[in-house]
């Protein structure tokens, strides 16, 4: 397992999707698992994304 982490906009994705490919490890997103949530529940409004941003990084 590797973990990436930083600040916004600082390549933490594009650097995920390099280490995947060269080692074949999946990646694991917290902003693409929070968009899964936000679209089975259907709601999107500040409160909830708060509640979800924090299952989301949970889950990973």
């Amino acid at each position: 397992m590797i973990i990436v982490s930083g600040a916004p906009a600082a390549g933490k994705t594009t650097l995920s999707k390099s280490l995947s490919e060269r080692f074949n490890l999946p990646v694991i997103n917290k902003d693409e698992i929070k968009e899964l949530l936000f679209d089975t529940i259907g709601v999107r409004d500040e409160e909830w994304g708060l509640k979800l941003g924090g299952a989301s990084f949970d889950l990973t």
